[in-house]
């Protein structure tokens, strides 16, 4: 049958048809040459300069590898020795373009040793892009603009490592995320676009500023990071919704070692939970701000500074609180460990705002312990009877756009301060309605020592620690910072660690299902360990199937497996082996394999053009 489609819409099928065809792009600094096709390890481009005058080519699906043990450390460059263009590199949902390694041997490393001013990798046009396997000597950048096209959403670092310290190659750097905002009306901003991020299984450490920083609209997953010796924070979340850090460390930080802020977006539904902070100036935690949250199981370990700050404080921009009706409130701040320094809380009692248009608004909160839940943490300072600083900003504290300073925002501080010592704990505290079951008591670490950012003690919970059994389990955390288990009711272990797992039963592969020709999902009767999964030696497939990526899915009980392509019409079988569940229990052998296939599709006929016709001078129909 004839059907008339509009001109506009064939070309979008043909691009997305175009876009099956992906290819390999090998770079070996060694043996390449750039008038190679790079189609082939044989045929590999050598410089950084031929990917970067080559974009044009590079579609959705398509992989860049560099090879492992292999070093590119240009001179001479003055802006990025991988500068994606302005005009964009954008994979698909289910075509990403890949940054990753092949061959055998350390990672691949980008090095802007001899071009020091230089960003190792920056980008400000970007989206559905994989960067995996790769070590990065210098800033890893995205950076909005609200001058040009710039989208910056789902994007991945996966196993990635940032050093900025690297043996005769220090370089500084960072990865950043930055998305610039003009401010309109009061609480109003025009933010660039930069949302859905992940940060997994990496390595940052020696940076000239903050580790990992990430602005915009949220939706953004931090996890399974280590991340050593920072210049400023460790990790830092300006702004955004629905983001969950978790199953980091993070440790020697002159900054905070997680601070979630509010600028020119709001802050709610936030997850931090299982990680560890150890020797961070300004607060392991540091959250201002937020709503409808949740903050627990982190340990924190710091030395005679603040070990966490909730609540409001002066910045700029000033926070988003839907002008004055919201602030830090409806959070539960559940099973934590608060050690070396006492937490701090602050609270806007009355503080007059003005807003660049000159809205004037007075800001009051209530006291924390009345809008948010404390339940389960342990607080303890061993070097001073303060284990908590309450701050009130009252009458008398302002803040207000100083137009000449540009266009900043200034502040004036009224403050009433109090301690709550050891001696008050329980009969202020702990008297609090939303206050239950916290303790002041040394947590008892098996070793609490803290030698360098890398060179550090045992964490883990004494057998006769207070914090046994005393924290209150949650139905959606399974999981501790080590991979073991962590009972879903009754009575868990304060903090990042679990000191014992009661799970005996193996786990087992109950499906493999091909969503297409290249994607198998596998399915799994529990949860299973993070730590093992991306290896793809762990999964075998006949019928000379190769696996090249694995990813564990959030709730950890399916696997999507990237592979070469199947045939239709014939059966595979898929075989599982050492992978664990969350207790550490290795996969049953008798339920290691699947049987699967996938069938041909009924219309294989691909459609065949057979008229075009003007309808108007503006306007051409193809018939097919």
């Amino acid at each position: 049958m004839k059907q008339n489609i509009l001109f506009t819409l064939i070309l979008i099928v043909i691009l997305s048809v175009g876009n099956l065809f992906a290819e390999n792009y090998y770079i070996d600094a060694t043996n390449g040459n750039d008038a190679n096709n790079g189609l082939s390890p044989n045929a590999a481009w050598k410089t950084l300069n031929k990917l970067n005058n080559s974009w044009s080519i590079i579609k959705p699906g398509d992989n860049i590898l560099f090879k492992r043990g292999e070093v590119w450390r240009p001179s001479g460059i003055s802006n990025a020795l991988i500068a994606p263009p302005n005009s964009g590199l954008h994979g698909t949902e289910n075509a990403r373009i890949i940054f990753g390694a092949y061959g055998e041997g350390a990672k691949p490393i980008i090095s802007r040793k001899n071009s020091s001013s230089a960003k190792a990798f920056y980008a400000r046009n970007i989206s559905y892009v994989t960067i995996q396997d790769i070590e990065f000597r210098g800033d890893v950048w995205f950076y909005g603009s609200l001058t040009m096209p710039s989208r910056i959403h789902h994007i991945q670092l996966l196993r990635i490592t940032l050093d900025g310290n690297a043996p005769n190659d220090a370089t500084g750097g960072s990865i950043d995320f930055y998305a610039p905002a003009v401010e309109g009306a009061a609480e109003q901003w025009n933010q660039s676009e930069i949302h859905n991020i992940e940060v997994g299984y990496s390595l940052i450490k020696n940076t000239s500023h903050t580790g990992l920083q990430i602005y915009g609209q949220g939706n953004n997953w931090v996890h399974h990071n280590e991340l050593y010796n920072l210049a400023q924070s460790g990790i830092n979340f300006a702004e955004g919704d629905n983001n969950i850090i978790e199953y980091n460390i993070v440790s020697g930080a002159v900054g905070p070692g997680i601070k979630h802020s509010v600028h020119s977006h709001t802050a709610n539904n936030i997850v931090i939970r299982g990680n560890l902070f150890l020797n961070t100036r300004k607060g392991g935690i540091a959250v201002y701000n937020l709503t409808n949250s949740k903050i627990y199981n982190n340990t924190i370990r710091v030395f005679g500074n603040e070990s966490a700050i909730f609540g409001w404080t002066t910045q700029t921009p000033v926070p988003i609180s839907n002008l004055g009706t919201t602030g830090f409130d409806n959070n539960l701040i559940q099973n934590n460990i608060f050690y070396g320094g006492p937490i701090y809380l602050w609270k806007a009692e009355n503080v007059k705002i003005t807003y660049k248009d000159g809205t004037t608004i007075t800001y009051r909160q209530n006291e924390l312990w009345d809008d948010n839940i404390f339940r389960s943490n342990i607080y303890y300072d061993p070097g001073t009877t303060n284990q908590m600083f309450l701050r009130d900003f009252i009458e008398g504290t302002t803040v207000y756009y100083n137009s000449s300073a540009a266009g900043t925002y200034s502040n004036t501080i009224s403050v009433n301060d109090f301690y709550v010592k050891n001696s008050t704990f329980d009969s202020f505290w702990k008297t609090k309605t939303n206050v239950i079951n916290d303790l002041n008591s040394d947590p008892l670490f098996v070793n609490g020592n803290w030698s360098s950012p890398e060179n550090y003690g045992d964490y883990n919970l004494r057998s006769n620690s207070p914090g046994i059994n005393a924290g209150a389990a949650l139905g959606y955390y399974s999981v501790d910072l080590a991979g073991n288990f962590v009972p879903t009711s009754g009575s868990i272990d304060i903090g990042a660690f679990q000191s014992n797992s009661a799970d005996a039963v193996q786990p087992a592969l109950l499906g493999a299902q091909l969503n297409d020709p290249n994607t198998l999902l596998l399915s799994f009767s529990e949860a299973v360990n993070s730590f093992n999964v991306s290896n793809t030696a762990n999964y075998s497939i006949s019928g000379g199937i190769t696996v090249n990526s694995a990813q564990l899915s959030q709730n950890q009980m399916q696997i999507l497996l990237k592979t070469s392509s199947h045939n239709y019409n014939q059966t595979y079988t898929v075989v599982v082996s050492n992978l664990t569940d969350l207790a550490g229990n290795v996969i049953n052998q008798n339920a290691d394999s699947f049987n699967y296939s996938i069938s041909a599709p009924s219309d294989v006929i691909p459609p065949n053009l057979v008229d075009a016709q003007l309808s108007n001078p503006s306007t051409l129909r193809w018939s097919f």
